[in-house]
């Protein structure tokens, strides 16, 4: 998995600075023309649709927006729905996911909620479905000393060997790390909102995840399902509650 790190948005939330080539554009980032928004409702829901023109503004704004789902400090975004310019502003603390305000609406853009798991989990796939169920990214570190950091994402049509489980049962997608946790973790693959289920004897994985920011580590060579389940679900609570 490659990771791109962003600069944070500076104190006053004014610029959003960007990693080459798109520093020079970083007046753009807060910009963003949507000449086009629109609301839909179908069974109950609102639905809003814009309009994006391919042009620089827009890949400079979209930009921004992966680089917050990679870790970078949570936006809002804020969207006109009378089709004027849409902002990027600097979350606050315990910012609800949607707002709206007359014509106004504002989104809560987060990292993604990511769960790294490390080693060889006799039911890595039941987790993994439980994580994916409640909104996690999926990654597995199988973890085989001197590989090269590599990938592969694993899906109920992607034939891969090796694995420890038949592919018919796996239901939902799954990226397969062929390096240690600890090097996929130090290269940017943990934030904030990162999990990190260590089934390693290595329980120095937990310092690694804790400087690489990640929000937990658990450190169990013998994982039970009911008891990670109950630690994701704890987790994830916890994460909503704080807004993080």
């Amino acid at each position: 998995m490659q990771t791109t790190q962003a600069e944070p948005v500076d104190d006053d939330g004014n610029a959003y600075r960007l990693p080459h080539p798109f520093k020079d554009q970083r007046q753009h980032a807060d910009v963003h023309h949507s000449p086009l928004t629109t609301v839909h409702v179908s069974q109950g829901r609102d639905h809003v649709a814009e309009l994006l023109l391919p042009d620089s503004p827009t890949q400079t704004h979209l930009e921004v927006l992966h680089a917050t789902l990679l870790g970078q400090p949570s936006l809002v975004r804020l969207i006109n729905l009378n089709g004027s310019p849409a902002r990027l502003r600097r979350a606050e603390q315990h910012e609800p996911l949607v707002q709206q305000c007359d014509q106004l609406l504002a989104l809560l853009v987060q990292p993604a909620l990511r769960l790294v798991m490390a080693g060889q989990i006799r039911d890595v796939h039941r987790i993994g479905l439980h994580a994916h169920q409640r909104g996690f990214e999926v990654i597995w570190c199988r973890g085989q000393p001197g590989t090269a950091l590599a990938e592969d994402t694993v899906s109920p049509d992607t034939p891969t060997s090796g694995l420890s489980f038949p592919m018919s049962d796996l239901s939902f997608p799954m990226e397969v790390q062929h390096a240690e946790a600890a090097h996929f973790l130090a290269g940017g693959g943990g934030h904030r909102r990162t999990l990190v289920l260590n089934a390693t004897s290595d329980t120095s994985l937990a310092e690694v995840a804790k400087s690489s920011g990640c929000f937990d580590c658990n450190n169990n060579p013998h994982p039970r399902l009911s008891e990670t389940t109950h630690w994701l679900d704890r987790a994830c609570q916890t994460l909503s509650l704080e807004g993080r």
